[in-house]
């Protein structure tokens, strides 16, 4: 985990702590969902506002693993 992004390793750690028995493809797939993510919502400002940052993140997290769950979403997180 050392030599990946903050992003990388938050979307990791978050994962693993909600999902710890998601499918290999499902997870590579909520990966690069992650990564488009933060392509799209560029991270300069996240030190003023790290907690908001990061509340924000776990919402989108959740939202990217419901859409590659589908019709399983009702078992993973809220």
């Amino acid at each position: 985990m050392e030599n990946m992004p903050c992003w990388r390793r938050e979307a990791t750690v978050w994962l693993d702590t909600t999902s710890p028995g998601l499918p290999a493809e499902k997870r590579e797939a909520f990966y690069e969902a992650v990564d488009q993510y933060h392509r799209q919502n560029q991270t300069a400002e996240r030190d003023a506002r790290f907690l908001s940052a990061l509340q924000e993140d776990h919402e989108a997290f959740t939202r990217i693993l419901r859409e590659i769950v589908g019709e399983n979403a009702d078992s993973w997180p809220s």
